[in-house]
């Protein structure tokens, strides 16, 4: 409607308009009345500021912006800063460098075990306190800790009512670095995505860590060494002493009202990921598997958590895979074998999964992976390398229906490879046809 739109405008200009009325003597040269327009500031006349805009005027214009450009307008005011800082710091990154994990390094640079926990108490204290300052609180969506030793206070976990993402990632491109998590904490219940990538737990499990996420979703395990519960010997008596322990709080847990499982998606690689020199030495890594195994609820491990807590015990719980639907899973080194009752507690609700073939594992005499009865499933997704081509064929023979499988042959040069590819409606037929491609 033009004519409604002509008329506001008018409205508008009118509305900074005062009519003024001047009467001059009739002494002077010119005797009549003038009439004299005077513009009045509104805000459609005044100097424009940003600030000015509505709020969601205005954060529609923040998000035009890039994060430099951002930060730059942090620098202009402390309005301009208090507002800009709501986007810039939405992801917190804590980083230390991977020199710090050498033990020649900080010998040689004189950095103590004091002085390295003085410096990072007063770094998460200074963030703490930047995150109050700008009022971050309910804004900070991810945090991520890199090659940053876990300590045993974590409060500013906890007042973070929107965080959503954790990653804890060793850097370990230079250096067989690894993430020590040493303390007893769990995450906040709003946190939905966990990333582990070069961790190891020394008396803490994966399980307590996420007991109070009731809303995870996405969890990914990338050479993650221990973090299973160590269950007791009921044969040798040692119930009552691991009750003593801080394991005890397992129980509790256990037995409290058990929510419905919401892990979605999950990727494990429980390799070394190239460090097999600063791995092999180390007396628990084949007990990698043992996290895997707690998490699919193997049968040994039901039968075992039902003898020391009964059997009305639902375990795990955080850890439930029974309403996942999308697995990432490498075969080889850690895990280079795989029990075919794995695929029972996901029966149902699985439409997704990616296999990778790793060289590691060509040692064992079989690595493949034979699938189960998976109803739901609808895609699957091999990745190989030509030596471990079989498995993955012997994988792609045992599954009984898919609506399409791929198998993605990666050669020595990043360049080039090869896709087999077989579709169908119902059942998988062998072989049909090979197509190279460039990558």
């Amino acid at each position: 409607m033009p004519s409604a739109f002509y008329t506001s405008c008018i409205c508008h200009l009118l509305s900074a308009i005062k009519l003024c009325r001047f009467t001059q003597s009739h002494d002077g040269p010119h005797i009549h009345e003038t009439l004299c327009c005077i513009f009045l500031p509104t805000h459609f006349t005044r100097p424009f500021r940003l600030l000015d805009l509505p709020i969601d005027v205005l954060d529609i214009v923040l998000g035009l912006m890039d994060h430099e450009e951002l930060l730059v307008l942090r620098g202009l005011s402390r309005l301009l800063a208090g507002v800009s800082t709501q986007r810039t710091h939405r992801h917190i990154c804590l980083h230390l460098p991977e020199e710090w994990m050498l033990g020649w390094f900080r010998e040689h640079a004189g950095i103590s075990i004091t002085f390295e926990e003085e410096y990072l108490t007063t770094s998460e204290v200074a963030l703490f306190c930047f995150i109050v300052r700008w009022g971050l609180m309910d804004v900070v969506f991810s945090i991520s800790f890199d090659n940053w030793p876990e300590l045993w206070v974590c409060f500013f976990f906890h007042l973070l009512t929107a965080l959503q993402e954790v990653r804890i990632i060793s850097i370990n491109s230079l250096f067989h670095s690894y993430t020590d998590i040493r303390y007893l904490y769990m995450l906040p219940s709003s946190v939905t995505s966990v990333l582990l990538r070069g961790c190891t737990f020394v008396s803490h499990s994966l399980e307590l860590m996420l007991s109070s996420c009731q809303h995870l979703q996405c969890l990914s395990l990338q050479s993650v060494y221990d973090g299973h519960i160590v269950l007791p010997e009921v044969t040798l008596g040692e119930v009552e002493e691991w009750g003593r322990c801080h394991f005890a709080g397992l129980k509790h847990v256990l037995l409290s009202s058990i929510p419905s499982p919401s892990l979605r998606r999950l990727d494990i690689n429980l390799n070394s990921g190239g460090l097999r020199d600063a791995v092999d030495c180390l007396p628990h890594r084949h007990r990698s598997s043992h996290l895997l195994d707690q998490m699919l609820s193997m049968p040994d491990w039901v039968d075992k958590v039902q003898e020391v807590f009964g059997s009305s015990v639902v375990f795990p719980v955080a850890l439930r895979c029974s309403a996942l639907e999308c697995l990432d899973l490498v075969v080889g080194g850690s895990l280079s074998t795989v029990p075919n009752s794995m695929w029972a507690c996901m029966d149902g609700s699985l439409r997704q999964l990616s296999v990778h073939y790793d060289l590691d594992g060509l040692d064992h005499d079989d690595t493949s992976l034979r699938m189960g009865a998976l109803t739901k499933l609808e895609v699957l997704q091999l990745t190989c390398v030509l030596e471990t081509l079989p498995r993955a064929l012997n994988t792609l023979q045992t599954c009984a229906e898919v609506i399409r499988a791929d198998i993605y042959i990666c050669s020595s040069s990043p360049a080039n490879s090869c896709i087999v590819s077989n579709h169908a409606s119902t059942t998988i037929i062998p072989l049909i046809w090979v197509a190279f491609r460039l990558s």
